[in-house]
């Protein structure tokens, strides 16, 4: 019947606690249920740790509502236990009945979102069980602000609510204790790692320090303002200063400055989280993807999607050649080429503003020789004497990846001679040139291309080959003329000059100097051209060349390369119809929900979860005592009318402590939480790791921490606000009298 009576007089103040346990428990529920069943439920212990310093603001504020009732069960003499529940019944009710409607609504907030982000059809006995330890965590914190009214003395529960004790050893104990676990969350967050990939992991103090150091904010801001207030009173020549700092000290507020404060710090932190895994999960994804669209083509070598580029789109504006080789983790074997006389147009945008924007180097990775393909349908040889019959031999790679030979015989007497050619109608790569006795060559033509006019090496492996050590530079060209032998062939210089690379993840390379492994096979020399902390397509460990310096003497795509077209997100639908002919599927870069996936994508959805939920209850918070704030305004102004204080001074009042509120709260918030950022969300796992893994990079988010710090304190001065809205007006002492009875 208590319960009834006091829920009829006092249903504001019972709501606004049913309504912080709802939102309590609500966000917990919610927050468990978006871990799935692989993901971390302990992310959501912040919020626990919250409520701590969120619930008593509320609690408190009913039970000194009741104070005249509560003294008066006293003092007919009621025992501990019954005076306790005289004061915890009503607050009781309303912690079980908000945490029933926070576990009701929090499971169905997750059936509303198990689409969208995939979360499982039976949420399992989890959200159930974090759930109650959530309503367990609030039932005995408004105990416990229960108890702490009723072990008043008789004497100050007799007293105006106004009435505020001077600090003691509790508040000494407290700050040292704070003080003491900011430290321990600093060092283990510092000198803790990131998981290896797995699953996310980490300790729960780790995950429990941003409620530590939101706390801790929120106690040394309050304890700092106290300080103040002497000094100012001293000086005593601004009665609005001292006003202003007096009401912002005052115990009911410091309650709240400091529950505030904490929410927003736990908000700003698990926001902090979740946005840092989201750009890396975008940028790891325009990673992988490399451009706009990638069509990847299955059945086609690197040469031929060269050439399909360059007839569907001869200007270079929308479509631009690349392959890859990802199949090994060390840093060396792991090679990109892009085409990259087209880079720009293609991919610049997608990845501009990345550590893996390579635009700026596209022009020393391009620096040596790229393929020249030619076209003919014959090979005309030419010889300085003719005493003796020889067989010169041209090798090239054909349009469709196929190797072919053309052999020129020429016998004794004859200097000149010619071999048909069936395989160039269109485009073919000269990779190599072989006789079988020593001659000298002073003309030699594919079609009309003079393939003299080039720069030849001899080669110390056979041309063609796939295998084999990296070929040796010997210059072999003489005049306008080449030397030719059995055991001296040769091989274009422009497949044997080293090619520049960017490279990432520091690879080892060996001690003949930097080489790469090669689009056709073995490898070649390199010179490291730069250093990224990631390249397109191979991530934070492997190489990057140019494509067409890549393709000059190489032989076909060797097993393991991956050969695809990239292309802008504007091409027209007759390119990409050419595409899809060639046997590619355009895929458009959707996103980097591939990114994160499993544990990793519901430990993001968790983190945001928790942000809401903390945002939620810092609000809920300045909503406490908003009539009792509010009649407690209009006395005081009506007593400093009393004493001559003039209108303008009270004024200046009331935006005075809305500038204090507001600067301390946001200056709180934004230290706390940058702190937060990087200790606790740093060591925190958020993303999968592995050896071409990029980096999460920095995890101060300047946004997050600016919209954090700017929500605080605006939730403080609205609470101030709403609170001394019309009280000078409604300050007249007979409208207050009127008011009381």
């Amino acid at each position: 019947m208590r319960v009834l009576r006091a829920a009829r007089a006092y249903g504001g103040a019972l709501t606004l606690l049913a309504a912080t346990a709802a939102a309590l428990v609500a966000a917990v529920v919610v927050g468990v249920a978006a871990t799935g069943p692989d993901g971390r439920p302990a992310t959501v212990v912040p919020l626990l740790l919250l409520a701590l310093v969120v619930v008593p603001v509320p609690t408190v504020e009913l039970a000194r509502r009741r104070r005249a009732e509560v003294a008066l069960v006293r003092v007919r003499g009621a025992g501990p236990g019954r005076l306790l529940g005289a004061v915890a019944g009503p607050a009781v009710g309303a912690v079980l009945v908000g945490a029933a409607a926070g576990a009701a609504g929090g499971l169905a907030g997750a059936s509303l979102l198990r689409e969208p982000w995939d979360l499982p059809a039976a949420p399992g006995s989890s959200p159930w069980v974090w759930g109650g330890v959530a309503a367990t965590v609030a039932l005995l914190t408004a105990l416990a602000g229960c108890a702490a009214v009723a072990r008043e003395p008789l004497a100050t529960a007799l007293v105006r609510p106004g009435w505020r004790r001077a600090p003691g050893v509790a508040d000494v104990v407290v700050g040292v204790a704070l003080l003491v676990a900011v430290a321990v969350v600093v060092q283990r967050s510092r000198g803790g790692a990131p998981g290896d990939g797995g699953a996310p992991t980490g300790g729960d103090l780790v995950l429990a320090g941003s409620a530590v150091l939101g706390v801790a904010a929120g106690h040394a801001l309050v304890t700092g303002l106290r300080a103040l207030v002497p000094a100012v009173a001293a000086d005593g020549r601004s009665t609005a200063v001292l006003l202003a700092l007096r009401r912002v000290v005052a115990g009911d507020q410091r309650a709240r400055t400091r529950a505030v404060v904490a929410a927003g710090v736990v908000a700003v932190a698990a926001l902090t989280a979740a946005t840092a895994a989201g750009g890396w999960a975008d940028r790891a994804a325009r990673l992988d993807q490399g451009g706009p669209v990638r069509v990847a083509l299955a059945d086609t070598d690197a040469l031929s999607a060269l050439l399909l580029t360059r007839d569907l789109d001869p200007e270079g504006r929308w479509l631009m050649a690349a392959a890859f080789d990802a199949s090994r983790d060390e840093p060396e074997l792991r090679i990109a080429w892009l085409d990259l006389a087209r880079y720009d147009r293609v991919s610049g945008d997608f990845l501009a503003g990345s550590a893996a924007d390579v635009g700026p180097e596209t022009d020393s990775l391009r620096a040596a020789p790229a393929v020249a393909p030619v076209t003919g349908d014959a090979v005309t040889v030419t010889r300085a004497g003719a005493d003796r019959p020889v067989t010169v031999t041209l090798s090239f790679l054909t349009d469709d990846a196929g190797l072919d030979t053309a052999s020129v015989a020429l016998g004794a007497g004859e200097a000149t001679g010619t071999a048909e050619v069936s395989t160039c109608p269109r485009a073919c790569v000269v990779v190599g040139l072989t006789a079988t006795a020593p001659v000298e060559v002073t003309a030699l033509g594919l079609g009309a291309t003079d393939l003299l006019a080039a720069a030849w090496t001899s080669a110390g492996t056979t041309a063609g080959s796939t295998t084999g050590t990296s070929r040796r530079t010997t210059d072999q060209t003489t005049g306008g003329s080449l030397a030719l032998g059995p055991a001296a062939p040769l091989a274009p210089s422009a497949a044997t000059t080293a090619i520049p690379v960017l490279t990432a993840g520091r690879p080892s390379w060996p001690d003949a100097g930097p080489a790469v492994p090669g689009i056709g096979g073995g490898s070649r020399p390199a010179t490291a051209a730069g250093d990224r902390t990631a390249l397109p397509l191979v991530g934070a460990a492997g190489v990057l060349a140019d494509l067409p310096t890549a393709l000059a003497g190489a032989v076909d795509s060797v097993s393991g390369v991956q050969v695809l077209v990239l292309a802008r997100a504007d091409t027209p639908a007759d390119v990409l119809a050419g595409l899809r002919d060639a046997g590619g599927d355009p895929v458009t870069f959707g996103g980097g929900e591939a990114a994160l996936e499993g544990p990793w994508a519901a430990e993001r959805h968790a983190r945001s979860v928790v942000a809401v939920g903390a945002g939620a209850l810092g609000l809920l918070v300045f909503l406490a005592g908003r009539r009792r704030r509010g009649l407690a305004a209009r006395r005081e102004h009506a007593a400093l009318r009393l004493v001559g204080v003039p209108g303008p001074e009270r004024r200046r009042a009331d935006v005075l402590e809305a500038a204090v509120l507001a600067g301390a709260t946001l200056a709180a918030t934004a230290g706390a939480g940058y702190l937060a950022a990087v200790t606790v969300v740093a060591a925190t796992p958020l993303v999968p790791a592995g050896p071409a893994r990029p980096p999460i990079g920095s995890t101060v988010e300047p946004w997050v921490l600016l919209l954090g710090a700017v929500g605080t304190a605006v939730a403080a001065v609205l609470g101030a606000a709403l609170v001394r809205a019309g009280a000078a007006r409604r300050s007249d002492p007979a409208r207050l009298l009127e008011e009381e009875s």
